[in-house]
């Protein structure tokens, strides 16, 4: 027996004393003995009242055949395989080889749960989610859930008996819901919505993997798209900052004008690149025979402001289909990417400018002439191939307008990080 230090009364055991005093009426009085501040015992055999030791002073029998001289600790039953964990800083039961301190969770486990339980930090220290005893001490088994969180083996039991498979404090499952979650699929594939909540989408929080995602309604239950679990909860929306949509906004335009360039700048040279028009041409030869018609043709090949045009708008083309496998894959996230694809967006523009302009001060030629040095228009002779080559040029003009557009909202978006 001891003598409780917070009272001063004699009890068979510390858990005699905490269920006596958590009685009592008043609840100012009730409280729990500290194990570790117990001094005094007293002999069952002799009734000597001495200080804790493990033989008795006076008739020298064994208080207890396990005694823990830190906890103050006797038991005669050793086939419970007492031991005490310095760790925990208590006396626990089970024999000290089937049991590993786990320090993260701070407290004994049993070796079966090796590296292989989920930590949670201190996950011991607090009281049952059902029954609400302290778990670090108690003397029911405990159950570690697929969570990490712990509970009372006896209440888990009751609780999945009762139809609940989620824990009480993180709601992730406790089981393998597989096969549940199967027959859920076929309910619902089963089950048709009225056609008024057959498109309804809500968005949901999966309380086993974390996840958000937005899903079709049903009364059934909501599927999360990255585990298949049913174990989900209906939640608002997502609200972006102001920033993030900000930036998403300046993404989804700058793929689009992007590829709004690409497509132009594509047209342009293909237009030019297929542009072929023969036609007969009347020549004099000797003024005195008559003239001669004569078949010529006109390609872009034949002349060298053409070629650089067709091969400047295929270079803008492929580069521009580059930058938009850079630009989806990073999302404009990754500054130095930006800033290198703004760079050589200002060099397309300025070679996009060039071509346009030797093909444009060409094409002038070909439309007015030059009475200055005899050079005569061929535009009224080779009308379809003129109009190919404006409409060509007119495609690459508003490209590197785009390409432009593009510089000015990096400029922009820049600007407003700073």
């Amino acid at each position: 027996m001891i003598r409780a230090p917070c009272c001063n009364e004699i009890f068979g055991c510390r858990h005699c004393h905490n269920e006596a005093t958590n009685m009592l009426n008043s609840p100012s009085d009730r409280h729990d003995i500290v194990r570790f501040d117990v001094k005094q015992v007293i002999c069952s055999v002799c009734d000597t009242e001495q200080p804790v030791a493990h033989v008795c002073t006076n008739c020298g029998v064994n208080m207890g055949e396990y005694y823990c001289e830190i906890c103050k600790f006797f038991d005669d039953d050793t086939d419970k395989g007492q031991f005490h964990c310095d760790d925990c800083g208590i006396c626990r039961v089970g024999g000290r080889e089937n049991f590993f301190h786990c320090k993260k969770c701070g407290s004994c486990y049993s070796i079966k749960l090796r590296n292989n339980h989920s930590c949670v930090e201190n996950s011991m220290h607090h009281h049952c989610p059902i029954c609400y005893e302290y778990l670090f001490d108690s003397l029911k088994d405990t159950t570690v859930m697929k969570c990490g969180h712990t509970m009372h083996s006896e209440c888990c039991h009751e609780m999945i008996n009762r139809k609940k498979f989620s824990c009480p404090i993180c709601s992730k499952s406790v089981m393998d819901m597989s096969r549940i979650w199967e027959r859920l699929d076929e309910e619902i594939e089963a089950t048709i919505m009225p056609e008024d909540y057959r498109q309804k989408k809500v968005w949901i929080l999966c309380n086993d993997c974390n996840d958000t995602s937005e899903v079709i309604f049903h009364i059934m239950g909501q599927k999360c798209r990255h585990c298949s679990s049913y174990n989900t909860r209906t939640i608002a929306p997502p609200v972006l900052p102001e920033a993030e949509m900000s930036g998403r906004r300046w993404w989804r335009t700058d793929l689009t004008v992007r590829f709004a360039a690409l497509v132009l700048t594509l047209t342009a040279a293909v237009v030019l690149g297929v542009n072929k028009q023969t036609t007969n041409v009347t020549v004099t030869i000797v003024p005195s025979l008559p003239p001669v018609s004569l078949p010529v043709t006109a390609k872009w090949l034949h002349m060298s402001a053409f070629v650089y045009f067709v091969i400047a708008n295929g270079v803008a083309c492929s580069y521009t289909a580059v930058s938009l496998i850079l630009t989806l894959a990073t999302k404009g996230g990754i500054k130095k990417v930006s800033v290198m694809v703004t760079i050589v967006d200002i060099v397309v523009v300025a070679l996009l400018f060039s071509a346009i302009g030797a093909s444009g001060a060409v094409g002038l030629v070909g439309y007015q002439g030059n009475s200055h040095v005899q050079w005569q228009k061929v535009c009224n002779v080779f009308d379809k191939f003129c109009h190919q080559v404006a409409a060509s040029m007119v495609l690459s003009f508003i490209g590197s307008m785009a390409y432009l557009l593009l510089v000015v909202l990096a400029v922009l978006n820049a600007y407003k990080k700073l």
